[in-house]
């Protein structure tokens, strides 16, 4: 079904499918480039809380009155006051029985988000129990709790052996999430689409000149179709007379101002009309077409053939003196005397032959001609005379 679309619509949805990917391979990438970056501040983080000061911590509400706990606290909210996309900053543990609690949060005591020591987290995503279980740092949501929808990242907190003593939380709000990966996406997504026009642009306007061009090449092929209609004869293929008129006022162009000689030599098949009443009109047909044939494979490529009109033909012997031309013709007149022509057997032909003369028009070369022609005939027939 695609390759039965046009050239056109192939390419717009070949286009389409590009950006659609590219717009997802961007998005993807600077997703994953965003979580890089998040975890690796999360990391970054954990490392700097004192493990001693952490571990002389309960995971109770008593902890409140510890100096350990104000320490790590305010340490946690001076960190996410400084950075912008963390909403929320906290240390969790795990409960031998699975349960979720907080060891201490970065919210000021008494405030809306403020989470207490000991405080067991009922909302906790599946996803980031899991991670704890897992003991690996790692990015998982956006899930919602009852602190809103969220991005967090999970860190192992461990000491020196690698023991994990607690894991710290980052959480990220989905709107800025999706904000900052929208703004670092926004650049290369808006590149991408531009060199895709382009592209696409560049392919239209390509598509457009070949079809043009094609357009082109068949109006000019059925010009050259419709000149050579004009300008052939329909029965036998070689040249009509509105075309030797051209060629002969041409010739005398060349005469007059190059110096350029040519001999016209005007040709009629002997007794053809008792060929039309013996034989019909259609194998007269036929032998005009074959004497055509005959006539434009043994002159030379340079002269003009043509059909002047019934069984006469005139040949146009270009650069050629009436002495060289009587040479050429008579060959020529010797071999269709040779020639056995189908359903017809062997004919002759009778030949005018003049030179262009200075002074010369068209007229008056075909009247010596045709007047050469005339003593041809009334000569015998089967001759060549030169006027």
């Amino acid at each position: 079904m695609f390759t039965s679309l046009p050239k056109t619509a192939r390419y717009t949805l070949v286009m389409i499918v590009v950006a659609i990917t590219s717009i997802a391979y961007i998005y993807h990438h600077s997703q994953m480039s965003l979580q890089a970056q998040f975890l690796s501040s999360a990391v970054y983080i954990s490392k700097a809380i004192d493990l001693n000061k952490l571990r002389r911590l309960s995971g109770s509400e008593h902890d409140v009155d510890l100096p350990e706990y104000r320490y790590i606290k305010e340490q946690l909210r001076q960190v996410r006051l400084s950075n912008e996309q963390c909403k929320f900053l906290y240390i969790l543990g795990l409960k031998p029985e699975g349960e979720v609690f907080f060891f201490v949060d970065s919210q000021r005591l008494g405030s809306a988000d403020y989470v207490p020591p000991g405080f067991v987290y009922e909302d906790v995503a599946p996803e980031m129990v899991a991670v704890m279980h897992q003991q690996k740092a790692q990015v998982v949501g956006p899930f919602t709790d009852q602190w809103g929808t969220l991005v967090t990242a999970v860190v192992p907190i461990r000491d020196a052996s690698g023991h994990v003593v607690a894991t710290l939380g980052m959480d990220s709000e989905v709107e800025r999430w999706y904000l900052i990966i929208a703004k670092a996406s926004v650049l290369p997504i808006l590149l991408v689409l531009v060199i895709l026009w382009a592209l696409y642009e560049r392919r239209i306007v390509m598509q457009q000149n070949l079809e043009l061009q094609e357009a082109q090449l068949k109006i000019e092929a059925k010009n050259t179709q419709l000149k050579k209609l004009s300008s052939t004869d329909l029965l036998t293929d070689v040249w009509n007379r509105r075309y030797l008129n051209d060629a002969l006022r041409a010739q005398i162009v060349l005469a007059e101002e190059h110096g350029e000689i040519f001999t016209l030599a005007l040709i009629d098949i002997d007794y053809f009309k008792h060929v039309n009443d013996r034989f019909g009109h259609l194998v007269g047909d036929q032998l005009l077409k074959e004497f055509a044939h005959l006539l434009a494979k043994k002159l030379p490529p340079e002269h003009v053939l043509g059909r002047w009109g019934g069984e006469e033909f005139i040949v146009l012997c270009c650069n050629q003196s009436r002495q060289a031309a009587f040479v050429t013709i008579e060959q020529l007149r010797e071999q269709v005397a040779a020639h056995h022509f189908l359903d017809v057997g062997r004919l002759t032909i009778s030949v005018g032959l003049t030179q262009y003369r200075v002074g010369d028009e068209q007229d008056s070369v075909i009247e010596r001609a045709d007047q050469a022609l005339y003593l041809a005939k009334k000569s015998g027939r089967n001759q060549t005379v030169i006027h």
